[in-house]
């Protein structure tokens, strides 16, 4: 039986999204691409995510108007964004979450969005 997330998880991994994305390429830039996410797909980016990683990927990418050489491009500002915030210790995790994403693990990618978006948050907190 596959394990449902948590309302928890979910506002979680939303609002370090949403946190990372403001961070890295404005206010606006989240808002737009969950409005469209939801006017496609009827959920928030992370209902995505947490169901149907892969498609959530592509989903944003069609969005921005990317294709291989733009996920890239995401992919390591993600990463150096978190890399930065987190250290060198989340690469793992990145990883591991990018490797579920491709290879469309749900469960997998949920519990690595989990588990980084607790990290970010509390390294975030910390430094208030």
């Amino acid at each position: 039986m596959v394990r449902r997330s948590s309302p928890e998880e979910l506002r979680l991994v939303e609002r370090f999204l949403e946190s990372v994305a403001t961070a890295l390429f404005g206010s606006a830039w989240f808002r737009v691409i969950n409005f469209h996410v939801r006017k496609n797909r009827g959920k928030s980016l992370a209902e995505l995510m947490f169901e149907n990683p892969r498609e959530a990927s592509y989903t944003v990418l069609a969005i921005i108007g990317g294709g291989k050489t733009q996920a890239r491009l995401l992919e390591n500002i993600f990463r150096n964004h978190l890399e930065k915030n987190i250290g060198g210790s989340i690469n793992e995790d990145l990883n591991e979450l990018f490797e579920a994403i491709i290879k469309n693990d749900a469960k997998r990618t949920r519990e690595k969005l989990v588990k980084i978006a607790q990290d970010y948050i509390q390294v975030r907190l910390r430094r208030l």
